[in-house]
């Protein structure tokens, strides 16, 4: 495996690694209101205004926070679309409601990845927009994380879907968040089976949820 530098790409690597990755059926196609790269930047804005709200700054504010981050993942991701694309090749010969199981199950572990690496990687950095690309009814949105010693290359993939941008993929530095659970998943599946997979996935899925019923004592 590719050994990566920067903590940002190492976070991503581990966070699918540990299979820690909604699930909305989206239809398609009207013309979205926006542009891809506005539909971005009003998706980054909305997570940073949460990070810097004054009212949720702290630790113990972490778990307030993360609701509200993991809410707008939940509205602009295509956590379906995803959960297809990381077992394609496999996708035909699985049962509907195994499909659906597994489906619900990546929904909730992605939004809970993508949700704490947006919580320990995005606060107060400058983003630079570097442009869009759209072709039939797909875009590429490229953008620039800039640190004081850092710049960090982020690509938005999106489609339209009922006249707005979904989030399909997003690519860190050349890394596919997507392509890591594929590679991952198809490696489990090899090895053992779907049901394998699916069945760490839940016991993920319960530890996440057991997770967040400790978080909201505090």
């Amino acid at each position: 495996m590719k050994v990566f530098k920067r903590p940002l790409i190492t976070f991503v690597i581990v966070l699918t690694i540990t299979i820690s990755v909604t699930i909305n059926g989206y239809t398609r196609k009207e013309v979205p209101e926006v542009s891809p790269k506005n539909r971005v930047r009003e998706i980054l804005t909305s997570v940073m205004k949460i990070q810097n709200d004054p009212d949720l700054q702290g630790h113990v504010n972490r778990y307030k926070r993360a609701l509200k981050i993991k809410k707008i993942i939940r509205q602009n991701f295509d956590s379906y679309g995803m959960a297809k694309k990381s077992i394609e090749e496999y996708w035909r010969t699985i049962p509907r409601n195994k499909k659906t199981k597994f489906s619900e199950v990546f929904s909730d572990l992605f939004q809970d990845s993508y949700t704490r690496l947006v919580l320990n990687f995005l606060k107060r950095e400058h983003i630079e927009y570097l442009g869009e690309q759209i072709k039939d009814g797909k875009a590429i949105v490229k953008t620039a994380i800039v640190r004081s010693n850092d710049r960090i290359l982020v690509d938005y993939y999106l489609k339209q879907v009922k006249g707005k941008w979904i989030i399909e993929d997003v690519s860190i530095d050349g890394v596919s968040i997507v392509g890591n659970y594929s590679s991952i998943f198809k490696r489990e599946i090899a090895r053992n089976s779907f049901d394998s997979l699916l069945k760490k996935m839940v016991i993920q899925q319960k530890a996440i949820k057991m997770k967040l019923v400790e978080n909201k004592k505090v």
